[in-house]
């Protein structure tokens, strides 16, 4: 999904109670001074409320990290990461890793066993906020990000309580109908659909389309050490007809 277009389902809709989009990319981390490559997801800072994953230690993303542009350098990294490429360091939270040249602070750290929604992805993973984009993302592509053209996002939503299936993809649908009419350039063609977030975790829409999911936790009452989603999750997406 595009980012101007996640933008506007994400504040018209009435079914999903919170959407987050992720853009996954490799970066380059500094390894005792030698260059490795890494696994690395920008995402919106409710990415981890809306898929019920709550930090085995540290925090997750405050609301505002992915607010602005360059203002909050932090991370979250996989469980994998931390014991492999952080060798197990106890004082993890608060030390710096050093991504494309540019340091961040490690503010948390996932369950065991969660690499994200790529259910065949890579255990070792960190996920950086929104706010970051252009510290990590090459040059020509930042101005993907204030389009309306580029499906460069994986999206996930909450579904509102007592709302189906059936009726979030309906209100997506007409909200992705009014877009098309209103952006014809860049979204003439294209519709938007939801499914269950296993769909999309093990990759069977086969049109890459946007995804929503409904799993969550508020950052009030988020409490260490849960891993799996919950059962009300969906993916959301949107692609060329």
């Amino acid at each position: 999904m595009s980012p101007l277009n996640f933008r506007d389902l994400r504040e018209q809709n009435t079914t999903v109670r919170d959407m987050t989009a992720l853009l996954p990319l490799p970066a380059t981390m500094l390894v005792d001074g030698t260059p490795e490559q890494v696994n690395v997801q920008i995402t919106s800072a409710s990415y981890f409320d809306v898929l019920g994953v709550e930090a085995a230690r540290g925090r997750t993303f405050l609301s505002e990290e992915d607010q602005g542009k360059g203002g909050y350098p932090v991370a979250v990294v996989s469980h994998a990461f931390w014991t492999t490429a952080l060798a197990g360091d106890p004082q993890v939270i608060g030390r710096t890793v050093t991504l494309n040249a540019y340091p961040f602070t490690v503010v948390g750290v996932t369950p065991p066993g969660f690499k994200g929604t790529f259910a065949f992805s890579d255990p070792e993973q960190i996920w950086i906020p929104l706010s970051m984009r252009d510290q990590l993302v090459p040059a020509q592509f930042r101005s993907f990000f204030e389009e309306r053209r580029p499906l460069i996002f994986q999206v996930y939503g909450r579904l509102a309580r007592e709302t189906t299936l059936e009726q979030a993809r309906a209100d997506l649908e007409v909200i992705g109908t009014r877009l098309a009419t209103q952006y014809p350039a860049d979204n003439e063609g294209r519709s938007v659909d939801i499914a269950p977030l296993a769909d999309g975790v093990l990759g069977i829409d086969q049109r890459q389309t946007p995804t929503c999911s409904s799993p969550a936790a508020s950052p009030a009452t988020r409490r260490s050490g849960s891993a799996s989603p919950s059962a009300r999750a969906a993916s959301a997406s949107s692609a060329n007809s």
